[in-house]
């Protein structure tokens, strides 16, 4: 088994609502495969029946997120939310959460 963290809150401020990922791989004991950051724009893009890729904004974050996933899958080692971009504090998005 694998974790996919999908629409992670990744905006500081909101961050430290949620749990944080090492309390999600901790709770699940199952290894994380990526995080795909939470964009409202990308639930656009879907609706219209376009791909991430179609979109600069999107092919930096999310786009970006998939393609760790699928580099992932076969077998590339990376560090989380490599070269993804747009978030602000990625130690706080790691450790931040509710016990915390």
């Amino acid at each position: 088994l694998m974790l996919i963290i999908s629409g992670m809150e990744t905006d500081p401020k909101t961050a430290g609502e949620h749990y944080g990922v090492n309390e999600m791989i901790d709770r699940t004991s199952v290894r994380i495969l990526g995080i795909v950051p939470k964009d409202p724009k990308l639930a656009l893009l879907t609706e219209r029946g376009l791909l991430c890729g179609e979109s600069k904004r999107i092919k930096d974050t999310s786009g970006r997120a998939f393609e760790n996933i699928a580099a992932r899958l076969d077998g590339e080692q990376m560090p989380l939310l490599y070269k993804v971009r747009g978030i602000k504090n990625r130690k706080k998005l790691l450790l931040s959460g509710r016990g915390n």
